[in-house]
């Protein structure tokens, strides 16, 4: 049985890694006849770069001969993309959120700082800022979301790992705000609930309702800092207008259902 349409995500066409030949291989077989999409979300867009940066040319396999429309996740990837030249349309990524329920949930007494750092990834997710803030600020704690901490030696004591969270909400509302410094990215889950839950986010990407940061440390410090003096003074409170702007911009139905009307033009 052949489909219309088949979406890839995240995993790119024309990799050059044993992985990434045999995958190829196999959805030619298996696509053969469908329309084939490529849905662009994040890492995925920052290797192609690289590598046709570094004189290789991932444009010109069979994979990406074949694919017939590329979609891109965000703005930023579409951008990107553009830059070496695929040509993406833009359907913002439809991931499943955590929403809170009800009123937002106040703010904690003790200011908490809230990240996610998968082990694997530690050093692309700012790992290594985070424990440099930790020792900067041993009256701030740190709760890292994603993994147990096995990347990090000796964290200070203010650091606590709590490892895969498939319900983070109750680690949003027991936090003042939320740090994501990765890399590269593509509006990550954690940015999104961070604004969902009206907590302050300290982002590496520019977004509303956000503070824009490089992954070096006196700039995320400063921020952290402003966040840390207004919940001193207890003017630090809980987000309402970037919590009913989040709910408008990542509704996983309204943005699955662009998606679904995106393939059937396609198709």
């Amino acid at each position: 049985m052949t489909s219309d349409v088949v979406v890839r995500v995240g995993f790119r066409p024309g990799s050059r890694t044993a992985r990434g030949r045999l995958f190829d291989a196999l959805l030619g077989i298996l696509s053969k006849g469908s329309l084939r999409v490529m849905y662009w979300i994040g890492t995925d867009v920052q290797r192609l770069v690289a590598e046709v940066e570094g004189g290789a040319a991932p444009l010109r396999t069979r994979a990406m001969s074949r694919t017939h429309w590329h979609l891109a996740g965000s703005s930023r990837l579409r951008s990107e993309l553009a830059a070496v030249g695929v040509d993406a349309r833009l359907v913002d990524f439809p991931s499943f959120v955590s929403m809170p329920v009800g009123s937002l949930p106040e703010m904690p007494s003790r200011f908490t700082a809230l990240t996610y750092i998968p082990d694997f990834r530690s050093g692309f997710y700012g790992g290594d800022v985070i424990l440099q803030l930790a020792r900067a600020r041993p009256d701030v704690d740190f709760v890292v979301m994603g993994g147990d901490g096995t990347w990090a030696g000796d964290a200070p004591a203010n650091v606590r790992f709590v490892g895969w969270v498939s319900d983070p909400s109750s680690l949003y509302a027991r936090s003042s705000c939320v740090l994501r410094l990765p890399e590269h990215d593509s509006v990550g889950a954690t940015a999104a609930e961070a604004l969902l839950y009206g907590r302050p986010l300290i982002y590496t990407e520019s977004l509303p309702y956000s503070k824009l940061v490089d992954r070096e440390l006196p700039s995320v410090l400063a921020a952290l800092d402003d966040l840390h003096h207004a919940h001193s003074k207890g003017d630090l409170l809980p987000n309402v207008d970037a919590s009913n702007w989040a709910k408008q911009e990542f509704d996983p139905e309204s943005r699955f259902a662009r998606l679904a009307n995106v393939l059937r033009e396609m198709a």
